[in-house]
């Protein structure tokens, strides 16, 4: 490994001393070297830098967590802390800001998923297929029944719409906001 400033404890893998190694220097904007970081004397920029680093080392979804997650759990919580004692308006922010970027990573998911299932030649298929099999159903046991099974399917399709997906997500996010600003108020 040629980190600059190696940390000699036994025990951690690779990884680990890799992320260390990235907290405890940062680049100087002069020359480009990375230099020792003073870890004692942080200002808010470098506290939330730190964060955003420790919070992808993390991968909170990630069970069970590598040592490396561990490890920058630990230092998320305790920079966190800090962050929380200087600056206490910004860890919502932060907080907001992660969660945005895990709503672009899932919808840039679901898109993806969306350009993968579509074709140009099944859709049409399927849909005079669909069509054709409603109408041989309707005329075998009746239009009611069709209706009916025909509404449920198309419930459970809007169900799994990106656009029913983006509302229920506005929706929770709306309602995790309100809920969020009335426990305010009462602690206040």
């Amino acid at each position: 490994m040629s980190d600059e400033f190696p940390i000699d404890v036994d025990g951690l893998d690779e990884e680990t001393v890799r992320l260390l190694n990235q907290i405890r220097t940062k680049v100087d904007s002069e020359t480009g070297n990375r230099i020792s970081r003073d870890l004692s004397k942080l200002e808010v920029s470098e506290l939330v830098e730190l964060i955003g680093v420790v919070r992808t080392a993390a991968e909170f979804g990630k069970e069970p967590p590598s040592q490396a997650n561990t490890v920058a759990r630990q230092l998320f919580k305790a920079l966190n802390e800090k962050l929380r004692e200087v600056a206490p308006d910004i860890p919502p922010l932060l907080e907001q800001e992660a969660a945005l970027t895990e709503a672009e990573k899932a919808a840039t998911r679901q898109y993806e998923e969306h350009l993968r299932e579509k074709s140009k030649l099944g859709k049409p298929l399927v849909y005079w297929g669909a069509a054709l099999l409603l109408y041989l159903a309707s005329m075998a046991v009746g239009t009611i029944v069709v209706a009916v099974v025909g509404g449920v399917v198309a419930v459970w399709a809007f169900g799994r719409s990106t656009l029913c997906r983006t509302f229920r997500a506005a929706l929770y996010f709306k309602l995790a906001d309100m809920l969020d600003g009335s426990g305010r108020r009462r602690h206040h």
